[in-house]
């Protein structure tokens, strides 16, 4: 495993994190915003919402800041934030995407790609976690 800190993150994760955090904090706490997207969401559906935005963005910053000596932990935390960040992004998108189809398109694009990068990044981890192993031909076997 090749070693990986905060310093070798692009600032804008940091950002981005920041705000999934912050947006769903203030989802739990105060709710939808009258006229949202998040609003037009039943009420379990807003609260899973935003505890799989808050929660995964601060797992993956959890993560990505671990100076604990296990890197493999640390990788696990970012990889488990990046899910919960896309089954987040998912839902979110799927909710535009039903509400607005066609006027919602820009936003629902844009969150959709925020999912797919966390799915990407994720991958990105689980291959240095778990890597595959070359397959053997006839000859190697034994």
């Amino acid at each position: 495993m090749q070693p990986t800190h905060a310093a070798s993150r692009h600032p804008l994760v940091g950002f981005l994190l920041g705000l999934c955090v912050l947006t769903g904090v203030m989802g739990l706490f105060f709710g939808a915003r009258p006229g949202s997207i998040q609003a037009q969401l039943d009420n379990k559906m807003q609260i899973f919402w935003s505890v799989l935005l808050a929660g995964g963005a601060a797992l993956a910053h959890v993560g990505i800041w671990w100076r604990g000596s296990s890197l493999k932990l640390a990788l696990e935390l970012e990889s488990l934030g990046m899910t919960c960040l896309a089954v987040a992004g998912i839902v979110y998108a799927g909710a535009i995407t039903l509400l607005a189809p066609v006027t919602g398109m820009p936003s629902w694009s844009v969150v959709l790609t925020f999912a797919l990068a966390c799915v990407a990044r994720r991958q990105k981890i689980e291959g240095v976690l778990r890597p595959k192993e070359p397959k053997r031909g006839r000859r190697d076997r034994a």
